[in-house]
């Protein structure tokens, strides 16, 4: 995630913001634009759309005073729980033994993973900025163990899923090519993009990563019923 001219800016806030605020850094201005936004409405959707009959139990934590949504849980804890309820609707399972995830935001969704018995190798490639909030964040709410912090040139191997939630998108087409270069080494892939980001229309961007998969995967591309900014690409290799 090298040379993304809006995250050049967020990359300092975030950085300034944590070093200033650290134990309250989930409230601050940048890190609720980019990391921990509140959209009450969104969560409650997403939240009655998962339905108690699969909802896992996922304890939100109170380190770096996030704002919380509904059900005393944060606007993207639920939204990590809603990515999984797609997982297990369309794979039938939301558990994984290696994963990648591509932009680790603060550390959440690690943490959710580990809270529902992730015990093996969890990925995040990131910016060094980010790094050190989730490394941090992890080791005040959950651990890291097994968790391996990687730049987007060097995360590279083989494991079973590939998570890229709202990162992939703010990417320049350059860095995509390490993604798309190497998404082929993954059993299952769950995207979430916007429809647009600084001039690159995103639809059609990945329109054409889905029909590049759809030889050796499983392909579902289709735009969110809920937030409307939001598509999905989700795929599991044949």
């Amino acid at each position: 995630m090298e040379s993304m001219t809006l995250w050049d800016g967020f990359k300092a806030n975030i950085k300034k913001e944590y070093e200033e605020n650290p134990f309250n850094f989930l409230s601050q201005r940048t890190f609720r634009l980019c990391l921990c936004p509140y959209q009450k409405d969104i969560a409650v959707n997403y939240y009655n759309e998962m339905g108690s009959n699969w909802l896992p139990s996922v304890v939100e934590h109170n380190f770096g005073n996030p704002t919380i949504s509904h059900m005393n849980k944060t606007s993207v804890t639920i939204q990590q729980m809603y990515y999984m309820y797609l997982m297990n609707k369309h794979w039938g399972k939301s558990s994984f033994n290696t994963i990648l995830e591509i932009g680790g935001g603060y550390g959440n969704a690690c943490r959710i993973y580990k809270s529902q018995g992730h015990t093996g190798t969890y990925t995040i490639a990131d910016f060094k900025e980010l790094h050190k909030v989730q490394r941090e964040y992890l080791k005040r709410t959950s651990n890291t163990n097994n968790v391996n912090m990687k730049s987007l040139q060097d995360c590279w191997g083989t494991t079973d899923l590939l998570q890229a939630t709202f990162s992939m998108n703010e990417m320049p087409l350059s860095d995509r090519v390490h993604i798309e270069n190497n998404m082929i080494n993954y059993d299952y892939i769950f995207i979430a993009h916007n429809r647009v980001y600084e001039g690159i229309d995103n639809i059609e961007y990945f329109k054409g990563i889905a029909e590049k998969l759809k030889e050796d995967y499983t392909v579902n591309h289709f735009p969110c019923h809920i937030y409307n900014k939001a598509w999905f690409l989700i795929a599991s290799r044949k």
